[in-house]
């Protein structure tokens, strides 16, 4: 039951990326909605912050489609990196201040 739940949240924020495109013109394609979405859902609901490898496993795209939306949206201000800090190995996406402000104020 807690699966379907999940997709369910999923789906439900999903619906309101076309509000979302309206207020982030930069994201252009579905993979760039793709990668929002699933670093916020980890970063808001989940409270973990997902690494480079985890979205990679996530299979939204191959793995140069993903790399090269990513590098983007971070060019972009839309997406934060950072490095852990115990391994210095792993990387930790979250989104930036902007792309969080206008997330909440679509949910």
């Amino acid at each position: 039951m807690a699966a379907y739940k999940k997709i369910r949240l999923r789906l439900d924020r999903l619906d309101r990326l076309d509000q979302l495109d309206k207020r982030l013109s930069q994201v252009e394609t579905i993979l760039d909605r793709r990668l929002l979405v699933e670093i916020g859902y980890h970063q808001y609901e989940l409270k973990t912050r997902l690494t480079l490898k985890h979205l990679y496993a996530l299979n939204i795209g191959s793995v140069a489609s993903v790399q090269r939306r990513l590098s983007r949206l971070k060019r972009l201000g839309l997406v934060l990196q950072a490095r852990a800090g115990r391994d210095r190995r792993h990387i930790h996406l979250t989104l930036s201040p902007k792309a969080h402000a206008v997330l909440r104020r679509l949910g």
